[in-house]
């Protein structure tokens, strides 16, 4: 069991509020047949993206080296490939035999190779054989036929209600402020309609803007005072409407509570010596998204925050069965920056780091570490910088992947090794690791059933027990 301190720790800590970390920046790539966003790179004053983040998701995709040049191949669900090539530090590339000037020369780094960010959606439109538009400034690409629009209808009444009509579903951030209710979307390709801004005739909501930055869209709704949102037409519309004026009530009176009579002790009393506290190790499970993030919609009023945690549970119960503690980052439906999941998962020190995801795209299971050097940069006095923490715990956490791999073939569940500029898994100071769990033989509905769900779990809790020894520093 799990000491009692150290659950009412972990559970202050997911409670208590974090300040934000300068945003990072983020390309939201949006197709008909998934959404996903990866982070962007500052490198000799152009934005850079990672070649495998930006094209894993449409497949299996490998990137080889061939003496200078670097050799791309994707092959996606439906059995078709698709070929490239680049060169270090050069803007010439090659896609399906066709020669292609870049934004900005290729980079590697850490066995990682990156395209300019201008460059895009030109990569992907060459492989995919899809029309693609980049919005550089907002860092949103749309690929094929894909974007979703909106419009905004006033109901007049006592009160008056605003109806925000969307063409397919949506699961925004909503949130307040003081003159204002914002909805952000993360995951939605929504773009702006004819009329933006748009004024508003009533007392209370006054207008609408849209604007999009950083991988992310939001609509901006001004008032006088403060506004409920609420659901309807399965997520196809936000309803706003002035929040009831709350009621005043009379405190009651406070009941004064007797003191009780203490009895005199003879002589002083000695307290117990406190018990020693013994650090056991702890699997933490982070099932992703949840509240406000849904993650990827996966059909039939069903998202990605859903599934994660089902699995989630089905890897504690396995890893409970072997003998091993294990806790969940989020129990229902919560929401967690990855500042908060980090700091909860650094709580418990002694243990490893399990994020779990799903996506649509592909088969099989990816296996991400976090990408970073071997070695921590700016080190001082005993700290590590908070982007680098995961830097000293490298070889535990690519030693888990390879464990678990080896218990997914076991089980004829491919499984794939990749690392990315992941958070929170770069804040972690302990092996941590991401699993992505794509359908089994490219059946999306796979995802959602018991056996594939039990076979990846019981792969993961294996390839845990297999290791655990070596991580437990002994205790």
């Amino acid at each position: 069991m799990i000491r009692r301190s150290q659950l009412l720790g972990l559970a202050l800590l997911l409670l208590l509020g974090f300040s934000r970390a300068a945003e990072e920046k983020k390309l939201a790539v949006y197709s008909p047949q998934t959404n996903f966003t990866v982070p962007v790179f500052d490198h000799d004053g152009h934005e850079y993206v990672s070649l495998i983040d930006l094209m894993d998701p449409f497949g299996r995709a490998e990137l080889r080296p061939d003496k200078k040049r670097w050799r791309l191949k994707l092959e996606t669900p439906n059995g078709k490939s698709a070929e490239g090539e680049f060169t270090e530090n050069s803007s010439q590339a090659k896609l399906r035999g066709k020669k292609l000037t870049l934004a900005a020369p290729y980079w590697m780094d850490s066995s990682r190779g990156y395209i300019p960010l201008a460059s895009a959606h030109v990569v992907l439109s060459q492989l995919l054989g899809l029309n693609a538009n980049l919005r550089e400034n907002s860092r949103r690409l749309f690929i094929g036929e894909v974007g979703a629009s909106y419009s905004v209808d006033l109901q007049k009444g006592n009160p008056s209600k605003l109806v925000l009509h969307f063409t397919t579903p949506v699961n925004p951030t909503i949130s307040t402020e003081p003159g204002k209710v914002r909805l952000t979307f993360t995951r939605e390709p929504l773009v702006a309609g004819a009329n933006n801004p748009q004024t508003i005739d009533d007392s209370v909501m006054h207008s609408a803007t849209f604007s999009e930055a950083n991988g992310a869209s939001e609509i901006v709704v001004a008032t006088s005072s403060p506004v409920l949102a609420t659901f309807g037409d399965m997520n196809k519309t936000i309803t706003l409407a002035p929040a009831p004026v709350p009621v005043a009530q009379a405190p009651k009176p406070a009941v004064p509570i007797p003191s009780p009579t203490v009895p005199v002790q003879p002589g002083p009393a000695i307290p117990a010596a406190p018990a020693p506290v013994v650090q056991r190790f702890v699997v933490i499970i982070d099932p992703a998204h949840g509240g406000d993030d849904p993650g990827e919609a996966l059909g039939n009023g069903l998202f990605e925050k859903d599934v994660t945690l089902a699995i989630a549970r089905r890897i504690r119960n396995e890893l409970d069965q072997r003998g091993l503690a294990a806790v969940l980052l989020r129990e229902g439906d919560a929401t967690l920056t990855a500042d908060q999941r980090a700091v909860s998962a650094n709580a418990l020190r002694n243990g490893m780091y399990v994020a779990v995801h799903v996506d649509t795209a592909g088969s099989g299971v990816r296996l991400y570490s976090a990408r970073l050097s071997a070695t921590p940069q700016g080190v001082k006095f005993g700290f590590v910088p908070w982007n680098s923490a995961q830097s000293m715990y490298l070889d535990q956490s690519h030693n888990l992947i390879a464990s678990m791999i080896s218990e997914f073939d076991s089980r004829r569940v491919r499984a794939v090794p990749l690392e990315a500029g992941l958070r929170p898994l770069r804040n972690i100071t302990k092996p941590a690791i991401a699993v992505e769990v794509a359908p089994a033989e490219g059946n999306p509905d796979s995802l959602t059933l018991v056996p594939y769900q039990q076979s990846v779990a019981s792969a993961i809790a294996a390839g845990i027990a297999n290791i655990r020894k070596p991580t437990e520093g002994g205790q």
